[in-house]
């Protein structure tokens, strides 16, 4: 099984191995994935759905991991986020983008909890405004 950090790496790899039923066998059937802006991903077949979005859009996604920090059932992990946007990127309330071309890498952390040996909850965080100027989707210069 592993320790938290242990889990939360094997989970890293498989994202970028693309192997989604690794990630899945990772967590609990009512995992609970909280995204910035507050989006909520409920369940491992919403975790798969939004996986698969996900590599449509960026199907080049990387994600190096910097450190990560294991306290009991919980792991903390700051990583770096790479990818080019070259498929359409779906947005929580059901609108589409479409492809910019650009690449982006952005830091991210995720605090990472555990029950039983499976992931039952993780929280996500990384800047929106960042992201999406790095996107073109926004000036350079607009701020929070």
């Amino acid at each position: 099984m592993g320790t938290a950090a242990d889990i939360t790496r094997r989970i890293f790899q498989a994202y970028n191995d693309r192997d989604l039923d690794a990630m899945l066998t990772s967590v609990s059937p009512d995992v609970r994935i909280t995204l910035p802006g507050g989006q909520l991903i409920s369940g491992r077949e919403e975790m798969r759905a939004h996986e698969q979005q996900e590599w449509e859009g960026f199907p080049d996604a990387r994600v190096e991991v910097r450190q990560v920090i294991d306290q009991d059932s919980t792991a903390v992990a700051e990583f770096t986020w790479a990818a080019t946007n070259t498929g359409p990127l779906h947005l929580p309330d059901g609108s589409t983008i479409p492809a910019t071309g650009k690449r982006i890498e952005l830091p991210c952390v995720t605090v990472v909890e555990f029950k039983d040996g499976l992931v039952a909850a993780e929280r996500n965080y990384w800047d929106q405004m960042e992201t999406f100027q790095q996107m073109g989707l926004l000036p350079a210069t607009a701020t929070a």
